[in-house]
């Protein structure tokens, strides 16, 4: 500790978890054993408030939940958390997102010298803080089971605080040399107090003789209790005390069960434990945690049955690998093992696991251990993390698709028709730059006018040949590439406004939403064929006065005044800034537009109406 600490006493901020009784009963044990050395201030909070409600609700309630009514679907959870990597980094930056700022709020306020968490929740995000120099102090997490180390091991945790010389090579190899230290069990000082079974049972006032059998389904009272419970009675001479925890619904059912026969006593969550289990001959527990490791500190064999779902059958068959406990996955094997452990007097712990310093030893020793992350790698992070939005954005940006979305609710649709008193047709010609004089010239032979999309600005000299024939030109954006709309302005900047602003062609394989809005930077906005025409197949298509007509010209100039001779003579063609200039009897736009100008002859019923030349 830091000579600052060492003189005003040490700071210790205890973060755990009301999610069952282990992670609390850890930091009470923890707690409890540091006020008692005289020189330590300790401040207790609640690790999960910091998370919100939502988000709290589901760690501690969800969880509760499945194990009650839906217990395969917590295994599930357990499987792809622990065996699917990207998941459990997914689920470790959904953590620190929502926590982050509120946990380093608390650490703030309370200026502790350590912080010590006792939830794997918790674990995760203040290591990731202490990695990232934002939790400037010791970090120190108790392990509660023999499983999970994944979860409960971190490497931004300086010490980890583990119950059985087996785990700790397994929280070393995730957390790092030196991380872990063997500390006796997270268990109240009464635990170990001492005391015999006669005395237990005399306070409890249980019969002095014959088998005491409790069943315990942990804080939450969860498992197969009354099943437990038919077994034990099932032996000649067995008193049995089932502890339901808070599960009220549990407990009614069992008194409503078991409420005739005077061997059976249901009761609730019971602070007094410690002399329940003193006076058992055997306990059958469903949760393990840490109510198997009071067990062992009290003497007593445990049996585990009744819940074999996720980390809890993890952790038992950890504990039964190394002779801590006895396993029963069925009625039949609970049955034997409660005859062996009271006929035949088999099974009582063989060698105490508690022989190891104190947790409050271990976290007065505590030396920091982490080197946080260095600043220039935290940077490189938040810059790759920045561009990698950048990326997605103008990725969006650049696709038909975006624009296709936002065109609609966003009314950012092109002009493909103009109601209008008329009879006429906006005409489109696509072409390439040097075939425009000679199109526009064999049009007006046949008395028809065009607006010439082309890819690039014209020659002063053709623009006034274009508009001596009573023709005028229209930019067609570049179609092709992610990043065509790096263009679009360029492209735009020169065009002369047909009706009081720029319009541009939208290209034949759809407008980006990056291009319309860099159009509308340079106040140009887009028009599209309501019918589209392939100047070198046949047409049969007839459009209807108001609509945009594109007519593509790859081939000769006969083959496209063929083609837009074809449309008909009902409606004469002028070019786009004629009918967006004409009067208009109807001033209502249409619900739907054409986005996207196909190759193929198409109709869209699309309307908008059109305003007066240079408004």
């Amino acid at each position: 500790m830091s000579a600052t600490a060492a003189g005003r006493g040490l700071r210790v901020l205890v973060l755990s978890a009301d999610v069952g009784e282990g992670h609390l009963a850890a930091a009470r044990a923890v707690g409890d054993g540091l006020r008692a050395t005289g020189t330590a201030t300790v401040i207790e909070r609640d690790g999960l408030a910091p998370f919100g409600k939502v988000l709290g609700h589901a760690i501690r309630d969800g969880y509760r939940w499945q194990l009650r009514w839906a217990p395969w679907s917590y295994s599930a959870l357990y499987w792809v958390g622990s065996s699917v990597a990207p998941a459990r980094a997914a689920g470790a930056r959904v953590l620190a997102a929502a926590g982050q700022r509120r946990l380093r709020a608390i650490v703030r306020a309370e200026r502790p010298d350590v912080v010590i968490s006792t939830h794997p929740a918790i674990t995760c995000v203040l290591g990731r803080m202490r990695l990232r120099r934002r939790l400037g102090v010791p970090l120190c997490a108790t392990v509660t089971d023999l499983a999970d180390y994944s979860f409960w091991s971190h490497r931004g945790a300086d010490l980890h605080l583990v119950m059985h010389e087996a785990a700790i090579a397994r929280v070393e190899r995730v957390a790092g040399a030196g991380s872990a230290t063997l500390v006796r069990p997270f268990v109240a000082q009464r635990f170990a107090a001492g005391g015999d079974a006669r005395t237990a049972r005399a306070r409890l006032e249980l019969p002095a003789d014959g088998r005491l059998v409790v069943v315990s389904g942990g804080g939450w009272g969860v498992g197969d209790l009354g099943g437990a419970t038919d077994a034990a009675l099932a032996l000649d001479g067995a008193t049995v005390v089932v502890v339901a925890g808070r599960n009220d619904e549990a407990r009614v059912q069992l008194e409503d069960r078991f409420g005739g026969d005077p061997r059976v006593r249901v009761i609730g969550f019971t602070e007094r434990m410690d002399d329940l289990l003193r006076a058992a001959d055997v306990l059958v527990h469903s949760t393990g945690g840490m109510t198997s490791f009071e067990a062992l500190v009290c003497g007593c064999p445990v049996i585990a049955y009744g819940t074999r779902v996720g980390h809890i059958g993890v952790h038992n068959r950890a504990m039964a690998a190394l002779g801590l406990m006895t396993l029963a996955d069925t009625g039949a094997e609970l049955a034997e093992a409660l005859r062996v452990h009271l006929e035949d007097g088999a099974g009582r712990p063989s060698a105490p696991v508690w022989r190891a310093f104190d947790a409050a030893s271990a976290v007065m020793d505590l030396r920091p251990r982490v080197r946080p992350l260095p600043r220039w790698r935290l940077a490189a992070g938040h810059a790759v993390v920045a561009m990698a939005c950048v990326i997605a954005l103008l990725a969006g940006l650049s696709t038909d698709d975006a624009y296709s979305l936002a065109a609609s609710p966003l009314e950012l649709r092109p002009v493909n028709h103009v109601t209008t008193t008329r009879r006429e047709i906006g005409l489109v010609v696509r072409a390439p730059n040097a075939a425009v004089p000679g199109l526009a010239r064999a049009l007006a032979a046949r008395g028809a006018h065009a607006s010439f999309a082309v890819s690039a600005p014209l020659p002063a000299s053709t623009e006034r040949a274009l508009a001596a024939l009573g023709d005028d030109a229209l930019p067609e954006l570049l179609g092709s590439g992610k990043v065509a709309w790096v263009h679009t302005r360029g492209q735009l900047r020169g065009a002369v406004p047909l009706d009081g602003e720029r319009r541009y062609l939208v290209p034949p394989k759809g407008l980006t939403l990056a291009q319309y809005l860099v159009g509308r930077t340079v106040d140009a906005s887009p028009v599209a064929g309501d019918v589209t025409v392939d100047a070198s197949r046949p047409v049969a298509a007839r459009p209807s006065s108001g609509d945009v007509v594109v007519v593509t010209a790859d081939g000769t100039a006969a083959d496209t005044v063929a083609a837009v001779a074809s449309l008909g003579d009902a409606a004469p063609s002028v070019p786009l800034s004629v009918l967006l200039a004409s009067p208009t009897s109807d001033r209502t736009a249409g619900a739907d537009v054409s986005t996207i100008a196909p190759p193929s002859t198409t109709t869209s019923p699309a309307r908008i109406p059109a305003g007066p030349r240079g408004a």
